[in-house]
């Protein structure tokens, strides 16, 4: 076995080593095979009304008309989003195994709907079902086009360091918060391999 090799794990005794197998060997989570269909049809619905709007030029009447399309679209996202973060939680990797395609979704979210529902989605990353970084970087993608500054990519790391105050401030909370989601996880941790 590769744990073996490892000297990050030399620190362990025998039967932490095994355990540690153990829980590599026997990892599985349950996925909603429900909600990941359902969300797989609105990425689907998403993206080809995406694709169709940008076959036309800005100023044509199909271009606005498929905008309307895509607006109202993106509106019965928003609602889908909210209604599932109640009843199921935050529709990412704990859930549906992925994190990619309800990023997809927070991308076309503008940061009013971010602060109006923020409480909800700060509950989504300490349940564990949102990624904070995912989070921060949604804000940051909407910050970024308002200002008119576009940047190849809205990871964390792929931020410009001119971002503006407000983007800063919003990655510090985001920030703090994600912190206190590993750090309260750690603890948990700590007091499970103490007990045993």
């Amino acid at each position: 076995s590769n744990f073996s090799v490892h000297k990050v794990y030399a620190f362990l005794s025998g039967e932490q080593l095994s355990e540690i197998r153990q829980a590599y060997e026997n990892f599985s989570f349950s996925i909603d095979h429900r909600l990941k269909h359902s969300l797989d049809s609105i990425i689907t619905l998403d993206q080809a009304l995406r694709k169709e709007l940008y076959r036309y030029t800005k100023d044509s009447p199909e271009f606005k008309a498929m905008e309307k399309q895509m607006f109202a679209q993106d509106s019965l996202n928003r609602e889908w989003l909210i209604r599932t973060m109640k009843e199921n939680g935050f529709p990412g990797r704990k859930l549906i195994g992925t994190d990619s395609k309800s990023f997809t979704l927070l991308l076309h979210i503008k940061k009013p709907w971010f602060d109006a529902h923020f409480e909800l989605l700060k509950d989504q990353i300490k349940a564990g079902n949102l990624n904070p970084a995912y989070l921060a970087a949604s804000i940051d993608r909407y910050l970024a086009y308002k200002s008119g500054i576009m940047y190849a990519s809205f990871l964390p790391g792929g931020i410009s360091k001119s971002d503006s105050p407000e983007m800063q401030a919003n990655r510090q909370e985001i920030g703090a918060l994600s912190n206190k989601v590993f750090n309260a996880r750690r603890k948990i941790r700590v007091r499970k391999t103490s007990e045993s």
